[in-house]
């Protein structure tokens, strides 16, 4: 197996909290049921539509960190998915956890989803902090115009380059008020 295979596979996490609160939701399921509402075709269609797109964006976010070992970073990931959500493999697993408990119409995987959102989210603080005295003026930067979790709408371009990098930025966005020919 080449290094970057092997870092590639490193860098899909094992998402320890939402694999746990996923079990403990289908246990809970079993002993004092909690159905979700709706017609069970519909939700299986639309469980197994967030269960896509959250290993979508899991996919591309390992697929983004390329050759960066996420688990001791020598720089930042910013582009790809990482250019519109600082923690897109997070977003990803969240995705998939409501997926299942939207189409097995689990009430209980869909409320132990904020249990494990919590922790994840303790987790991403934590890294956060590390990130912050690791690379100081470049996290700055980068967590000023990618926001935590969920990409703002209308942001088109995934490429970003921040201070100290060599690559060329792509072009910048008109200025408010102003006319594209």
């Amino acid at each position: 197996m080449s290094t970057g295979t092997r870092t590639l596979v490193r860098n899909i996490p094992l998402p320890e909290a939402n694999l746990l609160a996923i079990a403990l939701g289908a246990m809970l399921q079993r002993l004092l049921p909690l159905r979700v509402p709706g017609v069970p075709a519909a939700r299986r269609v639309a469980g197994a539509a967030l269960i896509c797109i959250g290993t979508g964006v899991a996919a591309a976010a390992v697929a983004s960190a390329k050759d960066v070992e996420l688990a001791d970073a020598d720089r930042l990931v910013v582009t790809g998915v990482y250019a519109r959500s600082r923690n897109p493999m997070y977003v990803g697993w969240a995705l998939l956890h409501a997926g299942f408990g939207v189409a097995a119409g689990s009430g209980w995987v869909l409320v132990t989803l904020l249990a494990a959102s919590g922790r994840v989210h303790r987790e991403v603080l934590a890294e956060e902090r590390v990130l912050s005295s690791r690379f100081p003026v470049e996290y700055s930067s980068y967590a000023a115009t990618a926001p935590r979790y969920v990409p703002r709408l209308g942001r088109l371009s995934l490429g970003r380059v921040l201070p100290g990098r060599t690559e060329e930025p792509g072009p910048e966005p008109p200025a408010t008020g102003t006319r594209v020919p």
